[in-house]
């Protein structure tokens, strides 16, 4: 939220200097939102390979999964829509809007309709690749996630030292990287709860790669881009960051309180919703008389209606979804347990 404000900010008719300090902030030297998003590839990494339960799990898991992720995106999209057309920001068209509704929309060249769920597309990737493990019974294999996320680095590599040569290339670097912070994040998973001497003696390694590695590969993909928003600094502190304030997380116990449990519990709502608020913001700045009165009016409005939208949206939406996918798994076990007997 803080980032794409920020970003936003660069933007608005403010003095100059707060523009330039803007940029320095969120683009140049430091991306908090990059931090974010590596620390949430992380958490999945840790939380996703132990999300095979129940007595059918080649069948729970993607139900589930498709319960947790698509109904409170569907949603998304379409307030989306009609936000921005009323704003004037991006019209849709009928096609844009149906084929943005599978999430595979960039994957097929398809205009987005919201910004960031581009992290989205990456998640799936991951849940397709556990749920592979999982069928070879290699989801909890140390070994396994190590390779993966070292044959991910050095894919991130080869496509890093690609763009250093051709600047003007969108190659997207951040996919095998990103995808290297979630094995990471299995990995953690293994070694905080006991897994064995393995897991004890090569999660340094593990780290030092992960940390080397999408640094390098950061480095060589950004210093002389001229497709990204992010400078080549920004982009390394901000996946740094996410990394560090991951482990933070785990070892330290951080944001254990009830407000911090609370805005956990409404985060991906709000990872959903806040572009479009912030899109309504922006739209609301040239109402006000000095720039000063609109980031004292409208930044507090800002992160007070998101957080209130995205309270009503894991509500009514979010929770009732998942409810309904895991009645559902359970009707289809239930059914497939009554088939079992009339067949023996």
């Amino acid at each position: 939220m803080l980032t794409h404000f920020g970003e936003s900010l660069t933007k608005l008719p403010v003095p100059a200097a707060v523009r330039a300090a803007a940029n320095l902030w969120f683009l140049d030297l430091f991306s908090p939102g990059r931090v974010g998003v590596v620390a949430f590839f992380c958490i999945s990494g840790f939380v996703i390979p132990y999300s095979f339960g129940g007595k059918n799990p080649a069948l729970s898991f993607p139900i589930n999964r498709f319960f947790r992720i698509y109904p409170a995106f569907w949603l998304a999209v379409c307030l989306a829509t009609l936000v921005f057309a009323e704003l004037g920001v991006r019209s849709t068209t009928p096609s844009q809007f149906l084929v943005n509704l599978t999430l595979l929309h960039r994957m097929v060249g398809v205009p987005y309709i919201l910004t960031v769920d581009w992290t989205l597309l990456i998640e799936l990737l991951f849940y397709v690749s556990c749920y592979a493990l999982f069928l070879v019974k290699r989801i909890h294999s140390f070994p396994v996630h190590f390779a993966a996320m070292v044959v991910l680095l050095a894919i991130a590599l080869g496509g890093g030292v690609y763009r250093w040569y051709h600047p003007m290339s969108s190659l997207p670097i951040g996919i095998p990287t990103y995808l290297a912070a979630m094995h990471f994040g299995a990995l953690t998973r293994m070694r905080v709860t006991g897994y064995g001497p393995v897991a004890t003696r090569f999660f340094p390694a593990a780290l030092f790669l992960l940390v080397f590695g999408a640094a390098a590969a950061n480095t060589l993909a950004y210093h002389h881009t001229k497709t990204e928003l992010i400078g080549v600094v920004a982009a390394n502190t901000g996946y740094l960051g996410g990394v560090a304030l991951f482990l933070a997380c785990v070892y330290a116990k951080l944001f254990v309180s009830g407000p911090a449990q609370l805005l956990g519990k409404v985060s991906y709502s709000v990872y959903l919703l806040h572009t479009i608020v912030l899109a309504i913001v922006i739209g609301l700045w040239p109402f006000f008389s000095s720039w000063i009165m609109a980031l004292l009016v409208l930044v507090p409005a800002y992160f007070a209606v998101v957080v209130l939208v995205s309270i009503l949206a894991q509500r009514y939406v979010e929770k009732p979804s998942v409810a309904f996918g895991r009645w559902g798994v359970r009707r289809l076990e239930g059914q497939a347990r009554i088939g079992s007997k009339r067949t023996t």
